[in-house]
């Protein structure tokens, strides 16, 4: 790039002392990042801390020659009293890159000038940059940055440049910069400008960024293609679905550039993209009968972050001998049988069909319980003849109805658009277990004695609170009862860890207790804190109950803490202005006696509590 040099007199006065660089900017706007600026005998002699990065989120695959860019980098901070502006910045995927200095802005590979190469290996992100500093110009800078690492784990001695902020060699960054000329620095010297006049004298800037990933390359799974590959007897109707999906969203104009199904001619008619751009599906006419079609899509095809396929992807079928008009019956057995009784919550709930079916099959059924809709998806398999149900929370809900759904009409088809001849009646009942323990779940505890577990059912504990005049708190059901515990050995005063471990996912639910000594049901709150509660993972949490505490009924420091603890479904209508507190009152009972401690935790099932908790991503 076409450079116009400064004197080079402030540069050789580079020292600890003079004010520092500017950096760039970073994608979730955190003007935090990190900028290292090292010498030519590999110290450090400025940097920034205000360091910001946006990026759009795409990657080059080839060195940009049309003047784009996909990032941008910014500070105020001026660097030995000159502001500067970086520009042109963009993002590479893995690959070889060899830039040309001498070109105009924008265009890195005119084949003028001093060359910089750069070589990103997988798992990494590469990075060329343009700099504006004083009266100089498009000055070169090249970055290859490792994913989720600190910088004294890049595999340098290059010390770090710390200023006022707050980071150190220890801090982990999305992205570090690493050595690039395979000279034992951090970075690449550069080679023009003021900074790169020989490379006995050449700098090399670093950055260290947040909001930075590395690429992936999206993938077709076997799984994923329909008709499924060698599949025979094929409906030749025009509905049949030709279809793929992919492991990430896709670039839609080069997938619809680089799928093909041949059966002499290209048959497709058009190519439809859905599902978040994930899937594609080749519309046609009626097909041949007897013949084999061969579906490609070429390394042409792209994700939507610029990643290509690492191969074509190819599979074929062939159509069957006449045309299908005959509409599909349910084979086999439903799993379960409809009208069974207790079945257990990790009961997988499958149908099987006479022939395949359409996708649309797959979004057409429907799963409730006890009248409210379970989340989850039908996965196809055996060629699209076999549909099952995978509930989102990873089990269907205790003590339940479930009624599962499958229409006569529409949706429900086969390839050939033919429906379902009949819809089944289909439900059945899943098991009240008599505890929480019954139901699978597993409690320990750190800091005192597990004595003992005990089962607890729902209505016991809705009698004690009736006894005091109060009932569990509307919008909610307790289907898995609870399980008391005891716990002795805790320290007087001090604190036990109890550990619960539930048998289905719990992320983004809130937790209760209830006060067998005055009937309370209460919302617990979320903090590592004495008397609150911490999500370890999706499917545990634990409670730091303190002796004497705000979750001790009698409020004495004694050393036996004696506890129900539970989980709790929503039920239709609940809202979560009806999910609080019934009656009042304070806190965990913990009572050498054992009579009057309880603690009762309800897992609500319920996806619209943000105003509590937030979901984790």
């Amino acid at each position: 790039m076409k450079k116009i040099f400064t004197s080079l007199c402030a540069v050789v006065l580079l020292g600890s002392g003079m004010a520092q660089a500017m950096g760039p900017d970073i994608v979730n706007g955190s003007a935090t990042n990190n900028f290292t600026m090292l010498s030519p005998a590999n110290s450090t002699i400025g940097g920034s801390t205000d360091v910001t990065f946006t990026w759009d989120g795409t990657y080059r695959t080839t060195v940009v020659t049309d003047g784009t860019w996909n990032a941008t980098l910014a500070s105020p901070t001026p660097f030995f009293g000159f502001a500067w502006t970086a520009h042109h910045v963009n993002i590479y995927a893995p690959g070889t890159y060899v830039f040309n200095a001498g070109c105009a802005a924008g265009n890195a590979s005119c084949g003028t000038g001093p060359n910089l190469a750069l070589t990103v290996p997988a798992g990494k992100v590469g990075v060329h940059m343009l700099f504006d500093w004083n009266t100089s110009s498009n000055i070169d800078v090249v970055l290859l940055w490792d994913m989720n690492k600190s910088w004294a784990q890049n595999g340098t001695s290059s010390p770090f440049f710390t200023g006022t902020g707050s980071a150190t060699t220890a801090t982990v960054w999305n992205g570090v910069s690493l050595d690039v000329d395979a000279d034992g620095f951090a970075g690449a010297k550069m080679v023009d400008g003021p900074f790169g006049l020989s490379p006995a004298t050449a700098y090399s800037a670093n950055f260290n960024v947040n909001g930075i990933a590395a690429a992936t390359t999206p993938v077709a799974a076997p799984a994923d293609l329909v008709p499924s590959n060698l599949a025979t007897a094929v409906a030749p109707n025009a509905a049949t679905s030709i279809a793929v999906t992919f492991s990430e969203a896709m670039d839609v104009a080069s997938v619809q550039s680089a799928f093909t199904v041949d059966a002499g001619v290209n048959i497709c008619t058009g190519i439809v993209a859905s599902n978040s751009d994930k899937t594609f599906t080749c519309t046609h006419n009626a097909l041949a009968l007897s013949t084999i079609h061969i579906a490609t899509i070429s390394t042409g095809a792209k994700s939507a972050k610029g990643i290509p396929l690492a191969s074509a992807v190819t599979w074929s079928f062939t159509t069957h001998f006449a045309n299908d008009v005959v509409a599909p019956i349910i084979s086999g057995a439903l799993t379960p049988v409809n009208g069974a009784v207790n079945t257990l919550n990790t009961q997988p709930i499958a149908i099987t069909f006479s022939e395949p079916m359409a996708g649309s099959t797959a979004t057409a059924m429907t799963v409730a319980a006890n009248g409210v809709a379970v989340t989850g998806v039908f996965q196809a398999s055996n060629s699209n003849q076999t549909f099952t149900f995978v509930p989102t929370a990873g089990v269907l809900p205790n003590s339940s109805t479930i009624v599962v759904t499958v229409p006569a009409a529409g949706a429900v088809a086969d390839g050939a658009g033919n429906p379902l001849a009949a819809s089944p009646a289909w439900s059945f009942t899943t098991e009240v277990p008599a505890s929480l323990v019954a139901s699978g779940a597993t409690l320990s505890v750190t800091g005192g004695n597990m004595v003992s577990t005990e089962p607890l059912s729902a209505a016991s504990a809705q009698s004690t609170a009736a006894g005091f005049g109060k009932s569990p708190p509307s919008g909610v059901t307790f289907n898995n009862g609870f399980v008391k515990y005891k716990v002795n050995g805790v320290a007087s005063g001090g604190a036990a860890t109890i550990r619960i471990v539930f048998p289905r996912t719990i992320t983004g639910k809130a937790f209760y207790k209830f006060k067998q000594s005055t009937g309370d049901y209460i919302l617990l709150t979320v903090g590592g804190g004495p008397n609150q509660y911490l999500e370890v993972n999706a499917t545990t949490i634990d409670l730091n109950v303190v002796d004497g505490g705000s979750l001790d009924d009698d409020g004495a420091a004694n050393t036996i803490i004696v506890d129900p603890v539970g989980d709790a479904d929503v039920v239709v209508g609940a809202t979560a202005s009806t999910l609080g507190v019934s009656g009042g009152g304070g806190g965990c009972a913990v009572d050498p006696s054992g009579k009057d401690a309880s603690l009762l935790v309800a897992l609500l099932a319920s996806l619209g509590y943000v105003g509590w908790r937030r979901r984790r991503s």
